[in-house]
């Protein structure tokens, strides 16, 4: 009870920071593309993130911040591809297929960590994988797999990837936040931020897609949100185990779905409305099992 009780209330934090910050996220990728938003979103992270600095435990296991580096690049490119999803494709479906990413969480930190399944999620996983079918697939898609037309959207192979790299990152971070915390296990992916004009991500003034208007304090207040979600996923699976924080924490699209169809106006075919639907019922129930 004890467990519940801390864990599900920094589940709740990160439902809402991820549920409203992607909206902000889709709109600043559209704004000004997936490569300046990432390396913004990664700059003003780890800004915010040095404010914490002076109040942070000391480092004790220089073998996990390693770690830590290797899950932080592996999260940037899967961050610059949900980013490019949102920018390309249809934001209620894209939210809703990458936030699925607690049906690859919980059977991987079952086994790895020896959590417990209970029917309820796995009734909630089997809702989360067919859902995830009548989302992404076409009608004709037995017809068109040679064509290479299968997806009925064009942001649904990223956020499938993106999907699958953050049910396995999500899961492993539990390894590095219980030797060196919340902190020191996040933080290490905003020093990515520089690897982005190096590798050609970026090019040309950094500065100038800030003077669009609205740009900077739409990035700002995504920055924000979504920090605030990253780092309290972190602090609950501190207190609960990965399979009561993830499903909780991944009905974020939940959320994110209902804002972005007034936000941005996206429409849905009746097969991808049920897709959807089943998508989200599977979440909910994955979390309502965990928490109760």
């Amino acid at each position: 009870m004890l467990q519940w009780a801390m864990a599900i209330p920094f589940a709740l934090v990160a439902l809402v920071g991820w549920g409203v910050g992607d909206v902000f996220i889709t709109i600043a990728s559209r704004k000004i593309g997936n490569g300046l938003t990432t390396f913004w979103w990664l700059t003003f992270n780890l800004i915010l993130s040095l404010l914490y600095l002076p109040f942070a435990p000391p480092i004790t296991n220089w073998g996990m911040v390693a770690l830590a580096l290797v899950m932080g690049l592996v999260g940037v490119v899967s961050v610059l591809w949900y980013f490019r999803a949102l920018e390309i494709g249809n934001a209620s479906l894209v939210g809703t297929i990458a936030g699925s990413f607690a049906m690859i969480t919980v059977p991987l930190s079952v086994i790895l960590f020896g959590e417990q399944l209970v029917p309820q999620q796995i009734v909630g996983i089997i809702l989360i994988l067919f859902g995830l079918v009548m989302a992404t697939l076409k009608k004709e898609a037995i017809k068109e797999i040679k064509t290479g037309k299968v997806f009925s959207d064009p942001g649904v192979g990223l956020a499938l990837v993106v999907m699958l790299i953050w049910g396995v990152y999500w899961t492993l971070i539990r390894i590095p936040v219980e030797t060196l915390g919340w902190y020191w296990a996040g933080i290490p992916t905003y020093f990515y931020f520089m690897l982005l004009p190096i590798i050609g991500v970026v090019k040309g003034n950094l500065l100038q897609p800030l003077r669009k208007k609205g740009a900077l304090p739409t990035l700002i207040i995504a920055t924000l949100l979504t920090l605030w979600g990253n780092y309290s996923f972190n602090i609950g699976i501190t207190y609960g185990y990965s399979s009561l924080v993830a499903p909780v924490a991944g009905a974020s699209p939940v959320l994110f779905v209902i804002l972005s169809r007034f936000v941005f106006r996206d429409k849905l075919t009746t097969q991808q409305k049920v897709g959807i639907v089943a998508t989200l019922s599977g979440i909910i129930l994955i979390a309502f099992s965990s928490s109760s």
